[in-house]
């Protein structure tokens, strides 16, 4: 009995939360986290590690403002890099308002208290 390794092609959803999950990895949090980077790897079938892994690794948790100027820029482009994803999915993340496809939580309408019918207004 054999087992067939050759990497399947990702269906839409799986291509869809790469994409939100790297998009976290680079942009959405205050850190750098190598946790997002191993779980992405997994998902798209990557085999990351050597030196360049290893650095990733030891910056685990650090505050991208933390990082000597331009180190942050760095790191988005080693990941990517370690992650075989070409580099033009690194565009700029827009700061306003909603994007195509994005989910927006709306705030709760508050409803007033209505008035006791005998208290028309």
């Amino acid at each position: 009995m054999t087992i067939d390794h050759t990497p399947q092609p990702l269906t839409e959803f799986q291509i869809q939360a790469a994409a939100v999950a790297l998009r976290k990895a680079l942009y959405g949090s205050n850190h750098f986290s190598i946790c997002d980077v191993d779980n992405l790897a997994k998902l798209l079938d990557r085999t990351v590690g050597g030196k360049d892994y290893q650095a990733l690794h030891a910056m685990h948790c650090v505050h991208w403002g933390d990082m000597p100027l331009g180190m942050a820029d760095v790191v988005r482009r080693k990941v990517v890099e370690l992650l075989g994803l070409p580099e033009n999915v690194l565009k700029p993340v827009p700061t306003e308002g909603p994007q195509l496809g994005e989910i927006v939580l709306m705030e709760p309408e508050v409803k007033r208290p209505r008035l006791a019918f005998w208290k028309r207004a």
